[in-house]
């Protein structure tokens, strides 16, 4: 700043005010500079939820479900950027870029992975190869990183990717949450399902336990002596369908068709479609969607309660499927364990197994011990002692995620450390072992049950088999006999009044349960339909997204 004579004379004072100026242009570029660098990383913390988010639409995540995550991911990579920034005042965007290149690169792991699996690279090389590109991003980040147009360009490249997360919401269409709840749809007076005029009113309990298979498929695939616990449960007064097989191979499609009393999709093909760039799962025979119906939005419920029923509904926390969602009168919630399916699927998207592994390594930074069972059946069994008698008759659904991975629990029932859970590629032995501790913790449940409510209707079944045969690749339409009936092979016991066995055999399916249950509360012949049975495909497989209708023989 030229300063003459004619504005400030006095040379001392021009010195102060000139440092003054100074200063403050000094502290606004400081300021501007670190605005910037915030909003670079701002960019870059929000761009992988928000894409998670619009690719999980049809999954009924809510985005409170992720903000945390983005949260704690913003203020990690934003505290460290304002810590280094004030401990080496730099003059130039070095600092912030290097640490969105980091982000950037650290939620790109999966990406990066499945992109060398492609090529035939295995876990290892995917590993390292994801290391060398991180080493090589860092290394031009912090060459070119000192330039003026570099950040810039780094703005508008996180920018358009937050952009192209967010186009995804486009055209995406949720209407089916306008449509009529089940319980305004599905009335009793001339219902197609029963008489609509019970003669008795017992509890009625449906308990889930994901990929149980049944007696036989455990002998015959897995060399599995189940007939202990059949034994248990037959004693009990339980029927056991030896030959019950699951409506569909999976539980978005399987559970909504029991409780709808109906095969939701009764044609093969597309369960799935693209709305606004994300896939979204059709909705299928159900009122407002398929999770809303294991919600409790379903044909069932909407009968019970019509009859007085309160809809007590058991919500494991390791998947977002059985979240409670505002259809139930008594939400029962599961204590955590391990990570749930969400986080686990949060973890997948960074280099977790190397964290892991340098934690394992570092007692003081290892995951605290879980509090819980493992099953979350014992858990279970002391909130349904909470009910109050004279509040019933009382609906349960109670889905357990056990046996299915992540197999929390040895066979002594002793629980893994949280975030140590054994998977599928463990073996089949972690499962089997899962198996052990559940019948344990089930045996338990059952007992305490009965005791209280000897006249309870009890369902204890599972919603689809093990899974364990077809590879993932495998196409739909060569999978074989043996892999079906393994994929819908399920535990399937049922306990209802002595004059309603008469109408169980072994063949018994899903879809037809709950309409012998109703036929029971009717006194009269249930009215059965031909049930069908389909089998899917999982995410890695180019048929994902449709069904196949199978026969079981």
């Amino acid at each position: 700043m030229a300063t003459g004579s004619r504005t400030l004379a006095n040379p001392q004072k021009t010195g102060f005010y000139e440092i003054r100026y100074t200063t403050r242009v000094d502290r606004w570029q400081g300021m501007r500079m670190i605005g910037q660098g915030l909003l670079l990383l701002l960019l870059v913390s929000l761009a992988p939820f928000v894409g998670f988010y619009a690719h999980n639409l049809s999954q009924g995540i809510k985005p409170g479900d992720l903000w945390v995550f983005s949260a704690l991911t913003f203020a990690l990579a934003a505290g460290s950027y304002l810590a280094l920034y004030a401990a080496f005042k730099p003059s130039d965007h070095r600092i912030s870029s290097l640490i969105a290149v980091f982000v950037v690169a650290l939620f790109n792991f999966e990406a990066t992975s499945s992109l060398m699996a492609t090529h035939g690279i295995g876990t290892a090389g995917q590993k390292l190869g994801w290391i060398v590109f991180l080493v090589g991003a860092l290394t031009v980040t912090a060459w070119f990183g000192g330039r003026k147009g570099f950040h810039k360009v780094l703005l508008l490249f996180a920018a358009l990717n937050l952009a192209a997360s967010l186009s995804l919401f486009v055209g995406y269409d949720s209407s089916a949450k306008g449509a009529p709840s089940a319980l305004e749809t599905y009335r009793l007076e001339g219902n197609p399902i029963w008489s609509g005029e019970p003669v008795r009113k017992p509890n009625i309990y449906w308990l889930v336990v994901d990929s149980y298979p049944s007696e036989l498929q455990l002998r015959e695939v897995f060399g599995f002596d189940n007939s202990d616990f059949v034994t248990f449960l037959r004693a009990r007064g339980f029927y056991v369908a030896d030959e019950s097989y699951s409506n569909y191979a999976a539980t978005v499609l399987s559970v909504p068709s029991t409780l709808q009393m109906e095969v939701v999709f009764p044609a093969e093909g597309a369960i799935r479609e693209v709305r606004g760039g994300t896939q979204f799962l059709l909705p299928g025979r159900t009122t407002r969607g398929l999770l809303d119906a294991i919600g409790g939005d379903n044909r069932t419920v909407a009968y019970l309660k019509q009859l007085g029923y309160r809809y007590v509904h058991f919500a494991d926390p390791w998947s977002n499927m059985f979240r409670c969602r505002g259809y139930e009168d008594v939400c029962i919630r599961g204590k955590l364990t391990s990570f749930t399916e969400l986080q686990s699927s949060l973890l997948k998207l960074v280099p977790w197994d190397l964290v892991q592994s340098v934690m394992l390594r570092m007692p003081m930074l290892s995951l605290a011990q879980p509090v819980g069972s493992g099953t979350l059946v014992p858990e279970f069994t002391e909130e349904l002692a909470r009910l109050p008698e004279d509040e019933g008759p009382y609906f349960v659904y109670a889905h357990f995620m056990s046996p299915h991975e992540p197999f929390t629990n040895d066979a002594e029932c002793d629980v893994f450390p949280r975030g140590r859970t054994l998977s599928r590629a463990d073996g089949l032995g972690a499962f089997l072992e899962q198996i052990l501790c559940l019948n344990r913790h089930l045996g338990a449940l059952l007992d305490d049950l009965l005791a209280r409510d000897p006249e309870a209707i009890v369902i204890l079944s599972a919603d689809h088999g093990a899974r364990f045969s077809p590879a993932p690749e495998t196409r739909l339409a060569d999978l074989t006999q043996t892999e079906i009936r393994e994929m819908l092979g399920i535990l399937n016991a049922i306990r209802v009044p002595e004059t309603c066995r008469s109408h169980l055999h072994p063949r018994i399916a899903p879809v037809n349960v709950m309409r012998l249950v109703f036929a029971c509360l009717g006194g009269h012949e249930p009215r059965f339909i031909e049930p069908r049975f389909f089998v899917g495909r999982p995410r890695a497989n180019p048929e994902h997204g449709s069904v196949r209708r199978v026969e079981v023989f």
